[in-house]
């Protein structure tokens, strides 16, 4: 009765009107309804008169729920002999009474149940979460929808958020919040339809024994009760959806929220129920829930420390608060030693809760393992196999040893299970949930299973990987053919390689751990595409050395060990040159050598050939280079590989270039452009351009000079080549900067500069440098032109590269002398003459004499500088170096005032801004 009571004053409460306005209302559709008679009616103590609660319903409702809400008195009257104004003990009655707005439901009891209000305690740890709170708000609240399932991976807090709005949402549900865990995922069995059944009828007065028995019509009792009640039911850990959908309540007021580690897409579909994923916290606020755990003062000592700490753990909440709530106590930096702790070992063997295994987080994964389907066992076990966590959907298929077609359900299976997240054609696998998998897969797969798997799967990846070898770089030596596995253009093949670059570097590392210690080599030798490119030295090192180590270890399951040998020599060859260590360069490059002879592998002895000789040219022996490459040269054509020819007549131009055989060194890059040209091969096109582009540069032909250089730019920039990109600017700036267009030099200049930042090869840096560092002094920058140029000496020592040292040299004595420091500038000069002279650096030479020829006109000494400019242009006139001796030509007429080189300075000059006919502008 007192129930009764409730619901007439709640009704009044949720009219929001006065008992004046009711009388109104009352009379205005023919009633008679006194305001202090239904204010005393609705005091109590016992029930209102009939024609008193259908005045006052009809005033409160419109004529259908007034009649609705009449019939439901009426029934409840007649069914437990009520009388108005009686005075009925509410323990004695034998109806529970549930009602709202829409009206009033009867049950059989033994007494009336309270409203439930069943909701667990919320704890101190929830943070975040505001936007899955919002799509919370707008699906329950604000757009109709009756059911939302919350779905998550293990450990993921779905339980705590829908808790969370369940609170929050609470006073829209006033006839009561039910919460029902059903097991879905947790060490007992799943709760049965009819328990949770119970459950529900029970929390709305109805006994145990007096539900039905049949499911299908205690389903249906739940639904009528729950017809017209506003009510929330919480259903948490949901195993499918055949468990959830007989436990809907019925009408269209009630809210029900799931959560499940299933994304439930039954219900989604067939039961138009909503959808919110619940992912790993973001980083600050993982932060902030070990804040919550460990107290602000810790958190407020170690912020850096929990970073880490969120970083270790993926920022699972459950993982997160494991590892908070364990500190070890009595230390400076608990946090710190924490993570320590869980970066050094198993992190799953330390997320446990001493006391409460259940809690652990393995624990929880397991439970998830164990309702998947046999094939998605497999391949959630085998997942483990792989050493990175996000890959395509296609090295799934390659662990299954399927087409992607069949794999395809499989991994969307595992995706609804919340083990894995599908992005595309991307699979992305939590940190923590790959380990599980790591220790699952050597308890449920054979080593023979093991191996097999990831054989196909690093199959996958090689097949890829040579392929994009071949379109960017198809001059490489490779030790095998592609697999066929082609991509659209070079901007796939670079974006995949960007894409995959740090997995196929740890596939490569474990290949041996992982029982196919072939994969180490040929791995190794394929990744060479990406590291001529973006020149990660630590992992060029670090891979090829893996490759040669698994060599040594397994020699007999190499089909030809001394031609993997060969290209793993020759490839450290390479990296030990790009890092400017010239020993260990030549070291390995003979290394390759011999191997590659032994195995009668020429294409390979030509290569290390090749980066002997380009080593010798950077450390001042041009001689030795030169014949070096002509030796190369003529055994690749002798074999008609033109590839191999292209390469040796590039790099035996730019040697010539040193020597100051422009003559030679241009029918060489001519012949090496269109060989590779042919062949399609656009990093070696890039680098013909460059040298090409020097070369114009020095012979004063600035337009055709730019049109190389900005072409070997656009190449290197579309195959994704930093380190190209920054050689091809150095020179392009000086170019711009003769031809007048000081604004481009600039810009050039500053790229250049922030490229410098990516480059590893010291000899690359120092040029650059000093190609920057001619644009500065030119604009008159000459503290930052001395500051490039001074950091360029010391590269060029650290690589024992002469050509840059030179030009450091040079740039340092033309700088003192814009300065009017002479005696800094003759040093500089004098020591430049000495090293040019040794190396065989004719150009250089020319160059730093018509340089002292300057530095002796400023002092004074007319007849001094009249006989050094004589001797540079000598030199540089025979060698080809115009843009040189026109300034030598210019110094040696502003000495001796002698106008009869004028023409044959414009001639020189045709191409240059005006402002370089004076030996001031150089």
């Amino acid at each position: 009765m007192e129930q009764i009571l409730l619901q007439l004053r709640r009704l009044k409460q949720e009219s929001r009107l006065t008992y004046r306005e009711l009388e109104g209302r009352a009379t205005a559709v023919g009633d008679v309804l006194p305001r202090s008679t239904l204010a005393s009616a609705l005091r109590g103590p016992g029930l209102p008169r009939r024609e008193v609660v259908a005045a006052y319903l009809r005033a409160c409702l419109n004529p259908t729920d007034a009649e609705r809400w009449l019939r439901g008195f009426d029934r409840l009257v007649a069914a437990n002999g009520y009388e108005p104004r009686g005075a009925v003990p509410a323990v004695e009655t034998d109806v529970t009474v549930e009602a709202s707005p829409g009206g009033m439901v009867a049950s059989s009891g033994t007494r009336a149940a309270p409203l439930p209000r069943q909701l667990p305690t919320l704890g101190r740890h929830f943070v975040g979460r505001r936007s899955e709170l919002v799509l919370l708000d707008k699906a329950l609240l604000a757009d109709d929808s009756q059911v939302v399932v919350v779905s998550g991976m293990a450990g993921a807090g779905k339980t705590v958020l829908a808790v969370r709005w369940a609170h929050a949402a609470a006073s829209a549900f006033p006839d009561g919040q039910i919460f029902v865990n059903l097991r879905g995922f947790g060490p007992q069995p799943a709760l049965t339809v009819t328990a949770a059944l119970v459950h529900l009828l029970g929390s709305l007065g109805v006994p145990a024994d007096q539900v039905p028995a049949d499911e299908e019509q205690a389903a249906a009792l739940f639904r009528s009760m729950t017809a017209d009640l506003r009510l929330l039911v919480v259903l948490d850990d949901a195993r499918d959806a055949d468990q959830v959908r007989p436990l809907l309540p019925g009408g269209r007021h009630a809210r029900v929220v799931v959560t499940s580690r299933d994304r439930l897409l039954g219900l989604v579909v067939r039961d138009g129920a909503g959808a919110v994923a619940v992912d790993v916290l973001d980083e600050p606020d993982a932060v902030d829930l070990i804040g919550r755990v460990v107290g602000p003062a810790v958190l407020a000592a170690e912020p850096a420390a929990a970073r880490n700490l969120a970083r270790i753990v993926g920022c699972l909440p459950l993982a997160v608060r494991i590892a908070a709530a364990d500190l070890p106590s009595g230390l400076a930096d608990p946090i710190a030693t924490r993570a320590r702790q869980l970066a050094d070992g198993s992190r799953l063997t330390h997320l446990e809760t001493r006391g409460d295994p259940g809690s652990a987080l393995a624990t929880a994964f397991r439970h998830s393992y164990s309702r998947l389907d046999p094939a998605a066992q497999r391949l959630f076990a085998l997942i483990g196999l792989l050493p990175m966590t996000e890959f395509d959907q296609a090295v799934a298929a390659a662990l299954l040893g399927v087409p992607a077609s069949a794999a395809e359900p499989i991994v969307l299976g595992l995706a609804d299970a919340h083990l894995l997240t599908v992005v595309g054609c991307r699979i992305v696998v939590h940190d923590l949930v790959h380990e599980y998998a790591a220790g699952l897969v050597v308890q449920t797969a054979t080593r023979a299973q093991r191996e097999a798997a990831v054989r196909r799967a690093y199959g996958y990846y090689l097949r890829r990987l040579l392929a994009a070898g071949r379109l960017l770089s198809p001059q490489l030596i490779q030790l095998e053919n592609h697999g066929g596995e082609v991509f659209g253009d070079p901007g796939d093949a670079i974006a995949w390689l960007d894409q995959e670059y740090e997995h196929l570097r740890a596939a490569a590392l474990l290949a041996s751990d992982r029982g196919v210690p072939d994969m180490a080599w040929r791995l190794a030798a394929a990744l060479r595409v990406r590291f001529m490119s973006q020149r990660d030295l630590d992992g060029w090192f670090a891979v090829t050395r893996a490759g040669l180590a698994a060599l040594r270890a397994h020699r007999a399951r190499a089909g030809n060990a001394l031609r993997v040998r060969a290209v793993l020599r020759t490839s450290l060859a390479l990296a030990h040159l790009f890092l400017g260590e010239p020993a260990e360069a030549m070291t390995n490059a003979r290394w390759g050598v011999r191997s590659s002879r032994q195995a009668g592998w020429l294409r390979c002895e030509t290569s290390a050939r090749s980066i002997l000789a380009v080593q010798h040219s950077r450390i001042g022996h041009v001689r030795a280079a030169e014949r070096q490459l002509m030796h190369v040269r003529n055994r690749q054509l002798a074999a008609a590989d033109t590839s191999g020819a292209g390469i040796a007549l590039n790099n035996l131009g730019a040697v010539r270039i040193l020597t100051g055989r422009l003559d030679l060194a241009e029918p060489d890059l001519d012949r090496a452009l269109v060989l590779h040209t042919a062949n399609n091969t656009r990093r070696a096109i890039a680098s013909v351009l460059i040298n090409l582009g020097h070369l114009e540069l020095e012979r004063g032909r600035l337009t055709s000079a730019g049109e190389r250089l900005t072409g070997a730019v656009d190449l290197y920039e579309r195959l994704g080549d930093v380190e190209g990109q920054a050689a091809a600017s150095g020179y392009l700036a000086v170019v711009r900067l003769f031809q007048g267009d000081a604004t481009t030099a600039r810009r050039i200049a500053v790229s250049g500069l922030r490229a410098l930042r990516g480059l590893t090869d010291p000899h690359a840096q120092a040029l650059l440098l000093c190609g920057l560092a001619t644009v500065r002094r030119v604009l008159g920058q000459h503290r930052l032109s001395m500051t490039y140029l001074h950091r360029a000496l010391r590269l060029s020592l650290v690589a024992t590269s002469a050509q840059p040292y030179a030009e450091a040299l040079i740039g340092l004595a033309h700088g003192h002398l814009r300065r009017g420091e002479l005696d800094l500038a003759g040093a500089w000069a004098s020591q430049a003459l000495e090293l040019t002279r040794e190396a065989g650096y004719r150009g250089f030479e020319g160059m730093t004499l018509g340089v002292q020829a300057a530095i002796a006109a400023r002092a004074g000494d007319r007849a001094g500088a009249a006989r050094l400019a004589l001797e540079s242009v000598d030199i540089l006139r025979e060698r080809g170096f115009d843009l040189a001796l026109a300034h030598s030509l210019i110094v040696h007429r502003e000495a001796t005032g002698d106008g009869g080189d004028d023409a044959e300075i414009e001639t020189l000059l045709a191409e240059a801004a005006e402002d370089f006919r004076s030996s001031s502008a150089w």
